[in-house]
């Protein structure tokens, strides 16, 4: 039980970090890789939960689904960033692209 808590309270410090940088972030990736650590510690969360807390394995069903969940909105970040003149913005000269 004391292992489980230790873990919950440093978890939830990470989440916290991890939230300040995504809304605080210069820029958009700073943002994405806080929003992608923040999803990996609420998963993480789960994970002890159900493990050392609660002693029960309904959590570890939640867990795989934040972890889905972040995953699928890193891939439509990534795209997102890849094709930025949905929003207005035009495409930087790159010279390795033809």
């Amino acid at each position: 039980m004391m292992l489980g808590s230790v873990l919950i309270f440093v978890l939830v410090a990470a989440l916290g970090l991890a939230l300040l940088r995504s809304l605080r972030g210069p820029t958009l990736l700073d943002r994405a890789a806080g929003a992608d650590v923040a999803s990996s510690c609420v998963a993480a969360i789960l994970i002890v939960l159900s493990v050392f807390v609660v002693d029960s394995r309904k959590f570890l069903d939640v867990a795989w689904i934040a972890v889905g969940m972040g995953l699928l909105s890193n891939q439509v970040l990534a795209y997102f960033l890849a094709h930025r003149e949905w929003v207005g913005h035009k495409k930087e000269n790159r010279s390795w692209e033809s």
